[in-house]
């Protein structure tokens, strides 16, 4: 009589193979029955997975994510055809999608987690590096197209486009409360870039920020080093500009008075259909069609009245809101050590010049993000 192990098994074997008609509760038992297959053994490639905090990967979580992508997600396709697999195969599938994706996973899984300042830029680091070396090997042909958008000023065109995927589709949308998708392969990260890349040849570019330097290691292999954190020389990290330029644009926090009479409204109408705008529309049409009186007082205030760098007044900048906001930066993106969280105004120096129009192009690239989220979600 075959042993209550031997059941299972066959049990498991006869769901893989039957996967196009199972039903809810039998994709259920299915599930319980590859994760207790698979936590049987110690799979040797688990030790080449991240960290996350000093921590190994709980090996339930990658289970679940490759049953997801490797078992169930294939049934839907029209090419599916049910087809014998044995344990073997299953342990053997497993294997390959922990050397294949499970990186990638990890990573992935754990990019909404709250971390400490320094735990997060180490995080996000990994997760752009592990992004960059999997697309960077590809050549596309929209590359052709978009280089002669970008032939006078970037010099890593596929490094530049890479960094801004990585912050349009990556790091942005955790900003968000919505839920998202906790499984991911390589290839469905081809096909996002991809996607992406179509977007931006078919639409104009917005003016918004390189998320990296364009230039690599000095010495070093692209693929392995990708383009620098533009403000390492401030001790900031990229996701907590982005994170507080999404605080401001929402009003949330320290910002939470710009509710106040309405001001934020005519704050992300000035952002988004002018300063920011790719074709930006006439500050006094925005004044007529939304009825905002006295706007050229308001951009004053906003701090947009002067192009973006070349304020003639520092201090007068720093008094309107986006330079109480730059200011801001230096408080809650700056690690406690830093000498920069003990400044608290700006000079005319280059360095400053360039951290100010740098931390402006993020808020555009915040508020022009936050512009196509309320046109998809209303």
């Amino acid at each position: 009589m075959p042993s209550g192990n031997a059941n299972k098994r066959e049990r498991l074997e006869y769901l893989l193979q039957h996967r196009k008609q199972l039903k809810n509760d039998e994709w259920e038992e299915l599930s319980r029955l590859v994760s207790d297959e698979l936590l049987s053994h110690p799979f040797t490639q688990y030790q080449s997975l991240p960290l996350i905090k000093g921590q190994p990967e709980d090996p339930r979580l990658l289970i679940e994510s490759f049953f997801d992508i490797k078992l169930k997600r294939p049934v839907n396709a029209k090419t599916h055809q049910d087809k014998v697999i044995r344990i073997f195969e299953l342990h053997e599938q497993y294997k390959k999608f922990l050397v294949n994706d499970g990186v990638l996973n990890v990573l992935w899984r754990h990019r909404n987690d709250p971390n400490p300042p320094e735990i997060e830029k180490e995080f996000w680091d990994k997760l752009y590096r592990q992004v960059y070396r999997i697309l960077s090997p590809y050549s596309f042909s929209y590359y052709q197209a978009l280089s002669m958008r970008f032939s006078q000023t970037e010099k890593n065109l596929k490094a530049h486009l890479i960094s801004r995927f990585f912050a349009d589709k990556i790091l942005l949308p955790t900003k968000s409360k919505k839920t998202k998708s906790q499984h991911i392969t390589k290839s469905y990260l081809y096909r996002m870039y991809e996607n992406w890349l179509v977007d931006m040849v078919r639409q104009p570019l917005p003016q918004d920020p390189d998320i990296t330097s364009t230039q690599t290691v000095e010495n070093g292999d692209s693929t392995n080093n990708p383009p620098l954190d533009i403000f390492n020389i401030f001790g900031i990290t990229q996701e907590c500009v982005l994170g507080q330029a999404m605080s401001f644009l929402e009003a949330m926090g320290h910002w939470e008075f710009l509710k106040k009479k309405n001001t934020i409204n005519w704050i992300r109408i000035f952002l988004i259909e002018h300063h920011c705008a790719p074709d930006p529309i006439p500050m006094s049409q925005l004044a007529r069609e939304h009825q905002i009186p006295a706007y050229h007082h308001k951009a004053q205030k906003l701090g947009i009245t002067s192009a973006r760098g070349g304020f003639p007044n520092m201090s007068d900048f720093e008094a309107s809101n986006l330079g109480q906001w730059v200011i801001s930066l230096l408080e809650e993106c700056t690690s406690p050590d830093s000498a920069s969280k003990k400044r608290h105004s700006l000079s005319r120096s280059d360095e400053d010049r360039k951290f100010i129009t740098k931390a402006l192009d993020f808020m555009c690239l915040a508020a022009l993000k936050y512009k196509r989220e309320l046109s998809v979600h209303g």
